[in-house]
């Protein structure tokens, strides 16, 4: 109940501002004002979750209704997509970025499902498949970071290029992002893996000298635990 109040909370608030500042306008300092609604109440949802011991594991029935929310979502998506014919979001996706039209109502519905039910199945998802030791996995881990600080210029740079394909909205969105999880942990993995090669070589020219040595202490001069 908790997930779905905040999914109406997060699409009533959502379609309010979007009145006033709709998807895509200008603010000072590009502040995105239409995106804090789902910012917000997504980490709200976080703190309220958290104490019901969902950071360390999900309930795999909550898993499963979050990630049947999440493919109603998507299908919902495309069949609006679909059935309004719509092949260039530029041209024909005003009606989707404010005021008082259906297609607003509904982009922030999908929206919000998305970003509550998406987020807590994701989270399911990598606490029962994400935390095995085997070295691939263990490699794509320790470039999640980096793979977070690069998707907005892999993401942009992805759409750009996407931009010539004659292609329809919801291929090009589905490509885009595909590629863009690839290319921002493969570009991660390279960044991360030249950094501890760096690391190792520093350690192996380390002078002999400077490297601290370790030898057993005689029992008059070992410290006291405390």
């Amino acid at each position: 109940m908790t997930l779905v109040m905040a999914v109406v909370a997060i699409t009533v608030v959502s379609f309010v501002i979007t009145l006033l500042f709709p998807v895509r306008s200008q603010q000072i300092l590009v502040l995105h004002v239409w995106q804090w609604p789902q910012c917000m109440g997504l980490y709200l949802v976080g703190v309220m979750v958290a104490r019901h011991g969902w950071a360390e594991r999900v309930p795999s029935r909550t898993a499963r209704r979050c990630g049947i929310a999440v493919l109603a979502a998507v299908a919902a998506g495309v069949m609006v997509t679909t059935v309004l014919g719509i092949s260039d979001l530029k041209r024909d996706g005003t009606p989707f970025l404010g005021g008082w039209h259906l297609q607003a109502l509904a982009l922030d519905v999908v929206e919000a499902t998305l970003v509550v039910a998406g987020s807590v199945w994701l989270l399911a998802w990598a606490q029962r498949r994400l935390t095995s030791r085997a070295a691939g996995v263990s490699e794509v881990a320790r470039a999640a970071y980096a793979a977070y600080l690069l998707q907005a210029p892999v993401l942009l740079g992805l759409e750009i290029c996407a931009r010539s394909l004659d292609w329809p909205a919801v291929a090009k969105a589905i490509l885009v992002a595909a590629l863009a999880v690839a290319g921002s942990f493969g570009l991660g993995w390279l960044i991360i893996h030249r950094a501890r090669s760096g690391e190792a070589d520093a350690g192996w020219a380390r002078p002999k000298a400077l490297q601290p040595s370790f030898t057993a202490a005689a029992p008059s001069d070992a410290p006291e635990p405390r």
